[in-house]
């Protein structure tokens, strides 16, 4: 149960999302109109509603240390949904590695449940879309024995590996979210409070403030000069969705050159299950609930560095994000690099 409950945090931490709101405490609807306007069905429209706090003029006048830091946000926010139309392809090889491990107690060594790695070679074109050419892939399961009572566990961790994610990452395509975590890979224009809250859409002001920090300038071998300016980002209170950090943009084009940021608590399973039912845990046998609690997964830290090709073009060269889930005494910390 802890070996799937580990690997499945670690596969679907990018997705996280808090459980619906009561009807009773909802906030009104806020409509993705990025997201809608491309829904092809029903389900797809009402997946892209979502909840979130009206930025009064109160908010949004204290949301901001100082002036340059509301000029860095609006700049990246419409550059964040905007598309260069100069660029028309890409060819790059993709590295990924996902490790998941498993420890008892703080003072206890942490061991490999398993870790899955895949290169492959990703050639995107616009207006025909991304080719995707599996290199190699691997997955090592040091905890599972190859004895007839682990074949079954195994089967089943590998089945898990070959996700189509897990056959390559796309490094960019048009829409894609600069953040790479939260709300899933597709950039949306506004917030929702049921998921990772996105410190740089639409509405971000009722939940974070900002402040402009370091800047730094290079100039490049054509005489061209790049500026790069520090974004500080602050929650209003400490929330498992909200995020704590730095983001560094480039002051002419708004484009994320560099993100550093981690979720700034940890975010308490049943804490969150109890909101949304205060009668969730009354069919968990007693003798049970010491077993499972606590309940905790964290996101701990979350890494992003952005390259500059020909000059032009800024495109992600890293990723990285790690933090672990626990259960009553055990641990389970994974590990993801992109």
């Amino acid at each position: 149960m802890l070996l799937l409950l580990g690997a499945a945090f670690a596969l679907n931490f990018q997705g996280s999302q808090q459980p619906p709101t009561p009807r009773s405490k909802r906030l009104p609807v806020v409509r993705d109109s990025a997201a809608a306007d491309s829904a092809s069905s029903t389900k797809d429209h009402v997946r892209t509603q979502g909840h979130r706090r009206a930025v009064t003029a109160d908010l949004a006048e204290n949301a901001f240390k100082d002036p340059t830091a509301r000029i860095t946000l609006l700049k990246a926010r419409a550059a964040r949904l905007s598309q260069d139309s100069e660029l028309v392809g890409y060819d790059a090889m993709s590295h990924q590695r996902l490790s998941v491990g498993m420890g008892f107690g703080k003072l206890g060594r942490d061991r490999l449940l398993f870790r899955h790695e895949a290169a492959s070679r990703v050639q995107w074109q616009r207006g025909v879309g991304a080719w995707v050419d599996v290199k190699g892939a691997r997955t090592a399961i040091p905890i599972a024995p190859s004895t007839e009572a682990h074949d079954e566990l195994r089967k089943e961790i590998r089945n898990e590996m070959n996700d189509p994610e897990l056959m390559g990452e796309i490094p960019y395509y048009p829409g894609y979210e600069p953040l790479w975590v939260g709300g899933g890979n597709i950039a949306r224009t506004q917030v929702d409070e049921s998921e990772i809250v996105n410190p740089v859409a639409d509405g971000a002001e009722a939940y974070y403030t900002y402040q402009t920090g370091d800047s730094i300038s290079f100039r490049l071998p054509d005489g061209k000069t790049i500026q790069l300016r520090e974004l500080k980002i602050r929650p209003r209170q400490p929330k498992w969705n909200l995020s704590v950090g730095s983001l560094w943009f480039d002051t002419k084009s708004g484009q994320m050159v560099r993100a550093a940021y981690r979720m700034s608590v940890p975010m308490d399973i049943w804490a969150v299950a109890t909101e949304e039912d205060p009668k969730s845990m009354d069919d968990v046998p007693v003798w049970v609930k010491p077993m499972i609690t606590p309940m905790k997964a964290e996101v701990s830290a979350i890494a992003i560095e952005y390259g500059l090709y020909e000059g032009k073009f800024w495109l992600p060269r890293v990723r990285l994000a790690e933090g672990e889930a626990q259960v009553s005494f055990m641990h389970v910390p994974f590990k993801v690099q992109e």
